[in-house]
């Protein structure tokens, strides 16, 4: 986690921090692409910029993203799952607006094949404010998503099954939001998803790995529905 200089007061987790032996892993590619992805379909992931650390220690990634924190405190996953369904104000505050948080995730999870959401005690977290309206679900690290590890080579976009995603936060799906969201993915506008991952820079995602990104969001887009449809 680091501070910049020009927000002192915003904190932002800078990612990856150890290089990666295989450049087309791009993981901080994936956060960026997945974070605006996310931003067209109201689905609530950080906001991700790209740098390069200049002064990057040996062995450090020098390509990295920049996550911003979003509230004030942020409790993660493993922290809380046990309150979820508690009569406390803690709990009451968690379930406001969560049918709709997690009927948007689950549908963007399985369209770009988000694969460490599963029970990971620290990828999803509740946020809280000063000001109770701006409390939140956030759902974190899409480094390992679309095809990350060449799982979209040669056709595998289309062969990965449902994404796991933890079985106390399923009951909660909203249908109709469900349904709202998945609509929105079968209709996002291919070109759209061209312009995302083609804006990345060469230095963060090569060439042929942002082909693989484009083709299989485009293609994975009249899949989803089926693959959900397994959570209900």
């Amino acid at each position: 986690m680091v501070v910049l200089a020009s927000l002192p007061t915003r904190r932002v987790y800078l990612k990856p921090t150890v290089l990666d032996s295989n450049p087309g892993n791009a993981r901080a590619a994936r956060e960026k692409i997945a974070s605006d992805l996310a931003f067209d379909l109201g689905v609530s992931v950080p906001p991700v910029v790209l740098t390069t650390r200049r002064d990057a220690p040996r062995q450090h990634e020098p390509h990295v993203a920049l996550s911003l924190v979003k509230h004030t405190w942020q409790y993660h996953w493993g922290q809380i799952k046990d309150d979820l369904n508690g009569d406390h104000e803690f709990g009451i505050a968690m379930r406001k607006g969560l049918a709709e948080a997690v009927a948007k995730v689950v549908a963007f999870n399985n369209w770009v094949c988000q694969t460490d959401h599963n029970d990971h005690p620290s990828n999803i977290a509740f946020g809280m404010d000063r000001e109770p309206a701006l409390n939140s679900w956030v759902f974190l690290d899409y480094a390992m998503a679309l095809g990350w590890g060449g799982l979209w080579d040669q056709g595998g976009w289309e062969s990965l099954g449902v994404m796991n995603f933890p079985a106390r936060l399923l009951p909660h799906i909203g249908a109709a939001q469900l349904d709202a969201t998945l609509r929105r993915i079968e209709e996002y506008d291919a070109e759209r998803i061209r312009q995302l991952v083609e804006r990345i820079p060469g230095t963060h995602l090569a060439h042929e790995e942002g082909q693989k990104i484009i083709n299989g969001l485009v293609r994975r887009r009249p899949l989803v529905r089926q693959l959900v449809a397994q959570y209900l």
